[in-house]
């Protein structure tokens, strides 16, 4: 992971065109710091020549809010602000959450994408892995180490995280480290009183359709 004194560096860096050379030391070290599969770096530079990588982090943001409006329809900036977003997901089939839909709010912290969004439930919802008070959530993708595999890295995006989250809904759990013990003791010990449960709070909190 790239400290923030090497981002800081990095950040006024320009990069300079190397031609005749795919696999440049260039191509290599974009793709270690980005955490991304190695990429041609001639055609990437022959895009990017002359920007900031804080430019290039910028122009992310944008592809990412293309993406964003292709596949998560129901989500939006706020006041056109591409680091703060809100939208609905719905409840998968088959769990105590299906019929309804749920709003998340994302913010992008400044060092985006080192570091992964904030996201958390506006929609109160009872689950093993959801502060109820909050909406504060535990999830691996939203950390940037840890055992899991799935941790964040900067090669991550929000789609993917957002796919993550109605993952969980549908039963991915993490009893491990629940943010509400009570519903993960409900869903070890007891899990039709869990599932009872929070269908009533995907009932009473859920919206038939979204509200946009």
């Amino acid at each position: 992971m790239t400290s923030g004194k090497q981002r800081d560096s990095i950040s006024n860096v320009v990069l300079i065109g190397m031609p005749g050379s795919g696999k440049s030391t260039l191509g290599l070290a974009l793709a270690q710091l980005l955490d991304l599969a190695f990429f041609d770096c001639d055609e990437y530079i022959e895009r990017r020549e002359g920007q900031t990588l804080q430019q290039i982090i910028d122009n992310r943001g944008v592809d990412e809010f293309k993406k964003i409006e292709k596949e998560l329809s129901f989500f939006a900036p706020v006041g056109g602000d591409l680091r703060h977003y809100r939208g609905w997901i719905p409840g998968p089939p088959n769990s105590p959450y299906k019929n309804r839909f749920f709003q998340l709010e994302i913010r992008l912290p400044l060092d985006y994408p080192f570091e992964p969004p904030n996201v958390r439930f506006l929609t109160p919802i009872w689950h093993p892995n959801i502060t109820p008070a909050t909406g504060e959530i535990c999830n691996d993708i939203l950390k940037i180490s840890g055992e899991s595999k799935y941790t964040w890295s900067p090669g991550s995006d929000i789609v993917s995280v957002v796919m993550n989250i109605i993952a969980m809904l549908g039963g991915v759990f993490n009893i491990q480290s629940p943010l509400n013990e009570v519903a993960a003791r409900e869903f070890l010990k007891a899990k039709s009183i869990f599932e009872q449960k929070a269908q009533q709070w995907a009932e009473e909190y859920g919206k038939e359709t979204p509200e946009l």
